[in-house]
């Protein structure tokens, strides 16, 4: 009886209760999504990364938002609760997709003026994969995580995909 109890507890432990993020590969093309901790099936992050273009970083979510428009986005890195960073950068707000009667899905993007993607990742990477973020025209404060190996995957293949496009445009 105990050893299962023991057999129990440690398989509870050991087994991630949340998947926050997955990370997906296809040759040089590269993305992270990561689940908003609050809201997980409602609003994500997606880095994005490919030797054919500049990283791209986008916001889906269902918060009903004039489109196509522009706004603010406002980055807080964080470690160990103290602020390591606070970035502003441009975003633009667009209709992504109407589902059903229901369901509408909103894209909020950074946008691409001297690399804003490209530094809110490494924002996000120097503050332990983790940031905050509010925008302007949504009310909530939104808290990204991710797990920490899908990261440094995506990471890694980044480079590469920077690597290579950088070959490309010269």
């Amino acid at each position: 009886m105990i050893t299962e109890l023991i057999f129990l507890t440690v398989s509870a432990f050991s087994t991630p209760l949340l998947e926050n993020s997955t990370y997906e590969q296809d040759n040089t093309h590269c993305r992270l999504t990561i689940n908003e901790e609050r809201h997980q099936n409602d609003i994500v992050l997606v880095f994005s990364a490919s030797s054919e273009k500049q990283h791209q970083v986008h916001i889906y979510h269902s918060i009903p938002q004039e489109s196509p428009s522009s706004g603010l986005l406002t980055q807080l890195s964080l470690h160990q609760g103290e602020l390591l960073q606070k970035n502003q950068y441009i975003i633009n707000h667009a209709l992504y997709k109407v589902v059903n009667n229901d369901i509408t899905i909103y894209s909020t993007a950074i946008g691409s003026e001297q690399n804003s993607a490209q530094d809110f990742m490494d924002s996000f990477q120097r503050g332990g994969y983790k940031t905050q973020v509010t925008i302007d025209g949504i009310e909530k404060k939104l808290s990204f995580v991710a797990d920490h190996q899908q990261a440094l995957a995506f990471y890694q293949c980044a480079q590469l995909a920077s690597n290579d496009y950088a070959r490309h445009t010269k």
